[in-house]
C-alpha cells in the first residue's frame, strides 16, 4: 500500500520522467528498484537492531528464551526474504506507474460498453458510500479542471448538476474531452453518480465521441474511460477525513491540507461564511495542489457545552481532528470533544504538523 500510494502521489513526477525520454520499462524499474532498496535497508536495520536489543537485554540480566542466529547465512536469508517480499509487493504498483506514462497502454482491463442512441455507456467499477457521494462529485470536478489546459489533451466545459430521482440525489458531471495530434477527436461526456442501493452509489460514464475517424470510436471511448478510472483510483487512494475549526483566517487549514492530502475536510465554524471555503481552495491551488472536498458546518451553540456536543456528533465522520484556528473558543470546544471521544488530535508546532493524544496535550499544558 505504501508503494501504491506513492505512485498516485507522484503522478506528475512520472509524467516528467516520461517527457525526458524514459519509457514504461524504465519507469517500472525505477519503482521496483525503490522497493528493492526499501526491503534491503529495512531487513538489514531490523536484523542489526534486534540483535543489539537482545544483547542489551542479556547484559541487563533479562533472560530471553530465543536462540539468536548470527551466521552469515542467516543474515543473508533474513535480508533476502525482506528484499524479495518488498519487491513482489511493488510489482503491481510499478505496473500502474508505467501505465501512467503511456495512458494508451492496456493493463488488465477491457472496455465493456454498450451503444445506446449514438452514446457509449460504460459502468465504472466503483462503489461510493452514500454519505461520500457529494464529496466524490466535488473531487472529480476538481480533478477534471486540472486537465483544462493540457497540450495534447484537454478537458473543458465542466459542469456539475444535481437532480432528484426517487427521493435520492443524482449527481451529473458534464465535460468535453478533446485530444489533438494523431486521429484527433472530441467526446461530449457525462459522468453520472447515482444510487444503486440504500448504502451505495454507482458511477456510469456516457460519452459521445466526434471525429472524422469514427472507425476508431471504440478506442476514443476507452481513452475517456481510462481518464475516469484513474480519477476514481486516485479518490480511492485518499483515505483521510479531517475535521478542523476555522475562524476568519484559514491558514492553519491550508497547512493541514498540505500535510495530509485528505479526501474530505470538515470545516466547523461559528461564522457560517462560505467565503472561507473559497479562500482555502484559492490558497491551495496557488500552491499547485488539488483542493479536497470540503464541507462547512455552521455551529449554532452559544455555550461551550453546546459547541462540544455539536462537535462530538461530527467526529464520527472524521479520522483526524485538528485544533488550531484563530477562534480560541471553538478550538477549545473541539479539543474537549476530542478528549471526550478519546480521539487523537493534530496540532501545528513551529510550522510542523504533529499528532498527539489529547491527554498528552493537556498534560503538557498543565506542566
Amino acid at each position: 500500500m505504501v508503494v501504491l500510494a506513492s505512485v498516485y502521489e507522484r503522478r506528475r513526477e512520472i509524467f516528467t520522467l516520461a517527457s525526458v525520454g524514459l519509457n514504461p520499462t524504465h519507469i517500472f524499474m525505477v519503482f521496483l528498484s525503490e522497493a528493492f532498496l526499501l526491503g534491503f535497508v529495512g531487513g538489514s536495520l531490523g536484523y542489526i537492531l534486534s540483535f543489539g536489543i537482545l544483547k542489551l537485554m542479556q547484559v541487563a540480566g533479562i533472560v530471553v528464551p530465543v536462540d539468536v542466529k548470527t551466521s552469515t547465512l542467516d543474515l543473508l536469508a533474513v535480508v533476502g526474504l525482506s528484499t524479495l517480499s518488498s519487491a513482489v509487493a511493488a510489482v503491481i504498483p510499478a505496473l500502474k506507474a508505467s501505465a501512467y506514462a503511456t495512458p494508451s497502454l492496456r493493463r488488465r482491463w477491457r472496455l465493456e460498453a454498450e451503444l445506446v442512441g449514438g452514446e457509449w455507456r460504460v459502468e465504472i467499477p466503483a462503489r461510493i458510500p452514500a454519505s461520500k457521494a457529494p464529496h466524490f462529485a466535488d473531487f472529480v470536478v476538481e480533478r477534471l479542471r486540472e486537465e483544462e489546459y493540457g497540450i495534447e489533451r484537454a478537458v473543458r466545459d465542466i459542469r456539475l448538476s444535481k437532480r432528484i430521482e426517487g427521493e435520492r440525489i443524482v449527481y451529473e458531471i458534464e465535460f468535453t474531452y478533446s485530444r489533438g495530434g494523431n486521429r484527433p477527436f472530441t467526446a461530449l461526456s457525462r459522468l453520472i453518480v447515482r444510487p444503486v442501493s440504500p448504502e451505495f452509489y454507482g458511477v456510469m460514464l456516457a460519452t459521445r465521441p466526434q471525429s472524422v475517424y469514427m472507425r476508431f470510436s471504440q478506442s476514443y471511448v476507452q481513452e475517456v474511460t481510462s481518464l475516469v478510472r484513474n480519477i476514481v483510483l486516485e479518490w480511492a487512494s485518499l483515505r483521510v477525513r479531517l475535521l478542523a475549526p476555522v475562524g476568519a483566517d484559514p491558514s492553519a487549514v491550508v497547512s493541514l491540507v498540505r500535510h495530509y492530502h485528505p479526501q474530505l475536510v470538515i470545516l466547523v465554524s461559528r461564522r457560517g461564511d462560505r467565503r472561507v471555503v473559497r479562500e482555502v481552495r484559492r490558497r491551495i491551488r496557488s500552491l499547485g495542489l488539488r483542493p479536497p472536498a470540503m464541507e462547512l458546518i455552521d455551529l449554532r451553540g452559544r455555550s461551550i457545552d453546546e459547541l462540544v456536543n455539536e462537535v462530538r456528533g461530527l467526529l464520527v465522520k472524521a479520522d483526524i481532528v485538528a485544533l488550531d484556528s484563530d477562534d480560541g473558543t471553538l478550538s477549545a470546544a473541539v479539543a474537549l470533544a476530542a478528549a471526550l471521544e478519546g480521539r487523537r488530535v493534530s496540532i501545528l508546532r513551529d510550522g510542523r504538523v504533529e499528532e498527539v493524544s489529547v491527554d498528552k496535550l493537556f498534560g503538557a499544558a498543565a506542566a
